[in-house]
């Protein structure tokens, strides 16, 4: 296949949240953003690190997750994203905010990309949190690589935002 690349899209399915279209006989889903939203991998004082569990649909599955979502409209930043989606599934606000970069899901179907932050959380939960997510969970860093080796943890971006904080990490003590 051809690496030209090209900006002609036709449009197969539109709704207010996505498009999907297709481009070079490629279906893509458009949601409308570069990057459409953001993931917070949150730490506590004590060390430990916050999980949302909560039910997909679409794989019929429990999953164990870092916060994440999307923007709440365009004005929002991803930045406020973050700290938004955070209160509302977690009931946590911020002490300190750090992008450490982006990831794109799945680049065979997906236009999008979410950014990743590292928050420094307050002591205590000040919000009351929304009931999107089934369980707030609080794990070690060894717990986290535990649920990961026993296929706990299977999605995709909590891993990969996994690896990027576990990179960081490693790198900045070289």
């Amino acid at each position: 296949m051809s690496s030209t690349k090209t900006t002609e899209d036709i449009i197969q399915y539109e709704n207010p949240y996505y498009k999907v279209v297709t481009r070079n006989g490629y279906f893509i889903i458009d949601e409308g953003n570069d990057v459409a939203g953001a993931l917070v991998i949150a730490e506590t004082k004590d060390g430990r690190f916050v999980l949302v569990k909560q039910f997909r649909v679409p794989i019929d599955q429990t999953t164990y997750e870092y916060p994440r979502g999307g923007r709440s409209g365009p004005d929002e930043t991803l930045d406020q994203a973050a700290m938004r989606e955070l209160r509302e599934e977690t009931g946590y606000g911020v002490e300190s905010l750090e992008f450490l970069g982006l990831i794109h899901p799945n680049s065979a179907i997906l236009r999008t990309g979410v950014a990743v932050y590292y928050a420094k959380l307050k002591d205590v939960p000040e919000f009351e949190r929304d009931h999107e997510v089934d369980e707030v969970i609080y794990v070690s860093r060894r717990q986290m690589a535990e649920m990961i080796r026993n296929n706990e943890i299977t999605d995709a971006m909590t891993l990969s935002a996994f690896v990027m904080a576990f990179t960081k990490q490693a790198l900045d003590r070289m």
